[in-house]
């Protein structure tokens, strides 16, 4: 196989990328319609919330053994991680938007 055939996207590719595309574009669109009605800390614990109920369902489904958190330590750097990579970036970025005017 040649090498510009390697990089040759093919059509599940192009599906996939439109796929993303659609689910990254309604988070943004469904963020300013909620926008409208709720301030943007709310808006971003309700995205969290239903992020945390999605990921509760597959672990109910999978059950992982190795998922038990049996050390405070532990559990202190996830909820760290949790408010440094979710909870603060998704209330900034609601902030953003309800701020920011995108068309004049």
């Amino acid at each position: 196989m040649t090498e510009a055939a390697h990089n040759t996207p093919t059509l599940r590719n192009w599906a996939v990328l439109l796929f993303l595309s659609f689910v990254w574009g309604g988070a943004f669109m469904s963020m300013a319609v909620a926008l409208e009605q709720y301030g943007p800390f709310t808006v971003a614990a309700g995205r969290i919330g239903i992020g945390a109920l999605a990921l509760l369902a597959v672990v109910a489904v999978t059950r992982p053994a190795d998922l038990a958190i049996n050390d405070q330590k532990t559990l202190c750097f996830i909820l760290l991680l949790g408010v440094l990579n979710f909870a603060l970036p998704f209330s900034l970025l609601a902030w953003g938007i309800q701020r920011v005017a995108a068309v004049p």
